[in-house]
């Protein structure tokens, strides 16, 4: 199951890529961490795991509908440490 948080931030993300073609934009800025922001490091990680990659896979996506370059900050996993 989704949070309720990450389906709000991915929404979020989404709906000023789609109102872009009303102003002519050619490309949007969004700061990092805008995926989630989890409360401690468990919740990163587990978040981190199994929501990041839809996250972006859907802003890819929405970011080709809309003929948009996009900047974005996502957490993502990191191995080896």
């Amino acid at each position: 199951m989704v949070p309720r948080y990450i389906i709000c931030e991915k929404r979020n993300s989404i709906r000023p890529m789609q109102c872009s073609n009303n102003h002519n934009e050619q490309m949007i800025f969004f700061p990092e961490a805008s995926d989630f922001i989890a409360s401690n490091t468990k919740e990163t990680i587990e978040l981190t795991r199994a929501h990041s990659k839809s996250f972006v896979e859907d802003i890819k996506k929405e970011a080709r509908n809309q003929k948009l370059w996009v900047s974005i900050g996502v957490h993502e996993q990191v191995t080896n440490v």
